[in-house]
């Protein structure tokens, strides 16, 4: 009768090992498979204001104004170029804008300079701005230097 209780119990322990084991391994998985989810969700759509469209065009330094939006998936470099619809406004060009380039996805802007009202309409699209971009880059080039770090993040307030 010992032997079937050390048995049963040992037996009993083995599962309850393997239960626990089991659900460490479906942990692990779940986290696993956030942290996958977070790094897509982290793929940036940039949105570089130009003067062309195509990506040896010179940046352009004004937002609302810019002819172009080069709007480039960070992680597989796939563009897509649109006509700045918003530059013929008479007033709140860079409002007009902010709506353009929110409507297309993108996450964050990389431009010379965005006036206040511009900022404001961006922060509330959620899009993050990225200015001091200079007309001596092709869109490529401030590309280039948006991935190595070279702009902050400008802080709106």
């Amino acid at each position: 009768m010992r032997k079937i209780k050390k048995m049963f119990v040992l037996v009993l322990t083995v599962l309850l090992l393997a239960a626990w084991a089991s659900v460490s391994i479906l942990t692990v998985s779940a986290a696993e498979e956030d942290q996958l989810s977070m790094k897509k969700e982290a793929a940036v759509k940039l949105c570089v204001t130009s003067h062309d469209k195509d990506m040896d065009s010179q940046v352009d330094e004004v937002f609302g104004r810019a002819a172009y939006f080069i709007i480039v998936d960070i992680e597989t470099m796939e563009a897509e170029i649109i006509k700045n619809t918003a530059a013929k406004e008479k007033r709140r060009a860079s409002i007009v804008a902010a709506k353009v380039i929110s409507d297309k996805g993108a996450d964050a802007l990389l431009t010379g300079k965005v006036g206040a009202k511009g900022l404001t309409a961006l922060s509330e699209a959620g899009i993050k701005v990225y200015q001091g971009a200079s007309e001596l880059d092709s869109v490529k080039d401030a590309i280039e230097k948006f991935i190595k770090g070279d702009y902050k993040e400008t802080p709106i307030s």
